[in-house]
């Protein structure tokens, strides 16, 4: 059974393609595509798109690949095939399968009412390392005793309901952090794809953001 997840903002695609056969040239560009770590700008038979790094090696496809991207409303439900730095490969309703950001789309594992994001409260990160700047691709929350807890390093942790308390087994000396520079759902943020936990609990980084810690 695939997971399910639902758009939330529009996505137009960028064309049709077909599909390239395992061994088929690839010609990357020589830095990543901006805002997508692991995506690169090629040539492939003479069709300019981008493929993920993870595709390539010794300049062919390791695997076949199709680059289309789909095209989907928001509201829309799409089944997750893969994913691969940040882009879903999924099937639509159509049967359409095609690439779509993570950033576009929230999984439908998630309760229908979700945390309450309030843009103008902090964002959290909990950690037992020490640093000042947090990688993109992280995890934050506006949960707070989540985050607390995250600090800990469990390897089991659960909830009866948002805001409720949280059990876990984690026994690492936390570190507490909060997010010390504005963030834009989207554009900074975008809510984690493959969460287990209610909408809007865990976002992912897109990319490295400023740190203060507070604990």
């Amino acid at each position: 059974m695939y997971m399910k997840v639902k758009v939330i903002k529009k996505h137009d695609g960028d064309g049709a393609f077909p599909t390239f056969e395992k061994g088929t040239a690839v010609t990357m560009a020589a830095e990543e595509a901006p805002h997508f770590l692991g995506w690169y700008a090629c040539d492939i038979a003479g069709h300019e798109t981008y493929v993920p790094e993870s595709f390539v090696c010794d300049g062919v496809l390791t695997r076949d690949y199709n680059p289309t991207e789909l095209i989907q409303a928001a509201d829309d439900v799409v089944e997750v095939r893969e994913i691969v730095n940040a882009w879903l490969l999924a099937t639509n309703s159509d049967g359409v399968t095609g690439w779509i950001p993570a950033e576009a789309v929230v999984s439908l594992n998630s309760s229908d009412a979700g945390y309450p994001i309030d843009m103008s409260k902090p964002w959290y990160h909990g950690s037992n390392i020490e640093f000042d700047v947090l990688r993109e691709g992280s995890t934050i929350t506006q949960w707070k005793e989540l985050a607390e807890a995250f600090a800990t390093k469990p390897t089991q942790l659960s909830y009866d309901e948002i805001l409720s308390p949280i059990s876990h087994n984690g026994t690492e000396p936390g570190l507490l952090y909060i997010i010390d520079e504005p963030l834009e759902i989207g554009v900074d943020i975008y809510q984690h794809p493959r969460t287990t936990m209610d909408q809007g609990v865990e976002f992912l980084t897109k990319r490295e953001l400023n740190l203060k810690r507070i604990l």
